[in-house]
């Protein structure tokens, strides 16, 4: 009988150590999701938009509400003083303590895509994007691939060469633009989110983690649009890879970071707003989150 009641008391302990997938929330903003659903979301908030400028967000061409948060002055496509005047930047000063103030690669791995090394295999995916993402914008690249004994495994990345004496140029300055992405060792989990759409056990390189992997630029930019870069490179990863951007760790362009945070995915950026009806515009600019 003492056997049995060990064994059901066991059997709590472990069903009570079960997660269940985390759900999709339809009331919170996609990148509120991927947040969430990373265990990063503690110090994030939606912002309400009404529903009449949502579409500013949405039918950007590119990234022009994210444009607009890095201080650019030149009129963006499909970004009205409307959509400006429903922000408050200032409601996303973290501070540098927060989760949220770090860059990070977010990645749900199918187990049956991990080839049996998931680590060697998302560097080969991110090494193979940013190579295909640079043709893409006219730079030639070097990789680099670099083996640690710590944390993070593998740092891969690519520098961005250009011979025409303007950006990245290849003979003075080779290592001024690249990218690069520290890829830890995953966990096994099998409660893979909703949002990634697909069911089964998966490998979660799990940001809200101590050493956590990540995606860095150079600290000092000479004009590169790390967030054009960024939105190439996630057009060719698997759907369920995610960069998290924090506010003012990407930029635009020289002395021009985004003051927002927003996720990256599938070559669109998702911004953590919502839409709401019935609120004037004009009350926006005092709203903080």
């Amino acid at each position: 009988m003492r056997r049995f009641f060990i064994f059901g008391a066991l059997l709590g302990l472990l069903s009570g150590c079960m997660t269940a997938p985390v759900k999709y929330d339809n009331q919170a903003s996609y990148a509120m999701n991927v947040a969430r659903a990373a265990n990063i979301d503690s110090d994030l908030n939606d912002t309400d938009v009404p529903q009449e400028i949502m579409a500013d967000f949405s039918d950007s061409a590119a990234y022009g509400f994210a444009y607009a948060a890095s201080g650019y002055n030149a009129p963006v496509k499909g970004f009205s003083p409307n959509s400006a005047a429903a922000m408050n930047f200032a409601s996303w000063l973290l501070t540098p303590e927060s989760k949220s103030a770090r860059n990070y690669l977010i990645v749900w791995m199918p187990e049956e895509q991990a080839d049996g090394d998931p680590t060697n295999h998302l560097a080969e995916i991110l090494l193979e994007a940013s190579t295909k993402a640079a043709t893409e914008l006219g730079y030639g690249t070097e990789n680099f691939v670099i083996e640690a004994k710590g944390p993070n495994p593998k740092l891969v990345g690519a520098t961005l060469l250009k011979n025409d004496g303007e950006l990245c140029t290849s003979k003075e300055k080779p290592d001024v633009c690249w990218i690069s992405f520290g890829v830890e060792k995953p966990r096994h989990i099998t409660h893979t989110p909703e949002l990634v759409e697909f069911e089964g056990n998966s490998y979660f390189f799990d940001p809200s983690k101590a050493f956590r992997s990540y995606f860095m630029f150079p600290k000092e930019n000479h004009g590169l649009d790390e967030l054009e870069l960024l939105l190439k490179i996630s057009q060719y990863t698997p759907e369920w890879v995610y960069f998290y951007a924090a506010p003012g760790q990407i930029r635009v362009g020289k002395e021009q970071p985004i003051k927002i945070p927003l996720v990256i995915h599938q070559g669109k950026a998702h911004y953590f707003v919502k839409p709401v009806d019935d609120q004037p515009v004009a009350n926006l600019e005092s709203r903080g989150q």
